[in-house]
């Protein structure tokens, strides 16, 4: 896990401890060597006397891998519990040391130095110039030894190992090589078994344990890459039915817009017919209006009239007493008048059926705003007012 870069404290100087062998690794001393300036490197013997000599610059903890660590102790001809247990020993001494530096210690795998990777890290935490030109090639990888693959199994078989490798690899500045063995490594090391190549052949148990543990990973592996084939498999399906899932939202979504197109259509349609129907409504009460002022007209007119009758009749009754001649003119003349009265009575009629008429449109516009497919497309006609706002 790379740490956050902090500001250098210092540069020309590279503190370095080794706890493994001591051994500064090549790469660090080609990559001193090209900074500008050339940087020295220090190499001391324990974290303690490194931080030191240090002040505050960090220090450089060059480390085995735990399968590596362990490794180094089986090819010292340790047996292999006793070599598990010396490499959980040293590596707990070594968690504590850097567990109380850790602010300060830059923790590597030696065995998984890449020169861009280091010359990166040179510079962000130690203030080293050195240029991408200079950088030297990574070193062709050392093929995995059988000692490596028996200490593999050896730190699967130990929980309190598993645990010190998880935190190895969470210390790490760079990545390292903390995992288990490729299905190649393990056919090769297989291979070289079958073939005797084992340097450490005399101990036919470590072989066949060892023989034993890589066949029983590799038929592991076999099974992993059968459920990697299945979940394949699987992803594969699931793709293609949120294939067929996003399709289908697709052609909902163009359903939908059709759907909206029909029922804007609709809207305006609707729209179209009410401002129809109001003008018809506006006309109709212009009509009616007229209609109110042609019969308050003629009833301004028929008082008058029937007033007139009124009095002409009495005076026809007078004069009938004097003379009957102009008694029978009298009511020749209230005659015409009465029909003239019902001329205009015929007329109220008329304009009082004019206004029925206008009373029924109405209640029929009201029952069109009051119908249920008004107040259903009522949302849409809403919609619509805000798009055309809009």
């Amino acid at each position: 896990m790379a740490r956050k870069a902090q500001k250098p404290v210092g540069a020309g100087t590279i503190y370095v401890v080794c706890p493994d062998d001591g051994a500064v690794p090549a790469l660090v001393q080609d990559l001193a060597a090209v900074a500008q300036p050339a940087a020295k490197v220090v190499a001391l013997p324990s974290l303690s006397d490194a931080l030191e000599q240090a002040g505050t610059q960090p220090v450089l903890v060059l480390s085995l891998a735990p399968a590596a660590g362990l490794a180094q102790l089986l090819e010292a001809d340790m047996a292999p519990q006793e070599a598990l247990q010396a490499w959980i020993e040293r590596a707990t001494a070594l968690r504590a040391d850097l567990r109380q530096a850790r602010r300060r210690v830059v923790l590597l795998d030696r065995d998984a130095l890449v020169p861009d990777a280091l010359a990166g890290l040179l510079r962000d935490r130690l203030g080293l110039k050195i240029r991408k030109a200079d950088i030297p090639t990574a070193p062709k990888p050392a093929a995995p030894r059988l000692s490596q693959a028996l200490a593999a199994l050896l730190l699967q078989s130990s929980e309190a190992a598993q645990d010190m490798g998880d935190e190895f690899e969470a210390m790490l500045a760079l990545p390292g090589r903390t995992g288990p063995l490729s299905p190649a490594e393990i056919g090769d090391i297989l291979a070289a078994l079958q073939g005797g190549a084992d340097p450490r052949a005399g101990q036919e148990e470590e072989r066949d344990l060892l023989r034993a543990g890589l066949t029983q990973l590799q038929d592991q592996l076999a099974q992993s890459s059968e459920q990697t084939e299945m979940a394949e498999t699987v992803n594969t399906q699931l793709q293609s039915r949120l294939s067929e899932a996003e399709a289908q939202a697709r052609q909902l979504q163009e359903d939908a817009q059709l759907a909206i197109e029909a029922a804007d259509a609709r809207v305006a349609a609707l729209e179209a017919e009410r401002d129809l129907l109001r003008e018809d409504v506006r006309q109709q009460q212009s009509e009616q209006q007229r209609a109110v002022n042609d019969a308050a007209q003629l009833r301004a007119a028929l008082v008058p009239a029937q007033e007139r009758a009124v009095r002409e009749t009495e005076l026809r009754a007078q004069r009938e007493a004097v003379l009957g001649t102009a008694l029978l003119d009298r009511e020749a003349r209230l005659d015409a008048l009465t029909t003239q009265v019902a001329e205009q009575k015929d007329q109220l009629d008329r304009a009082a059926e004019a206004h029925a008429a206008l009373q029924a449109t109405l209640e029929e516009l009201s029952s069109v705003y009051s119908s249920r497919s008004w107040r259903i497309t009522e949302p849409m006609r809403a919609v619509r007012r805000k798009i055309t706002r809009s």
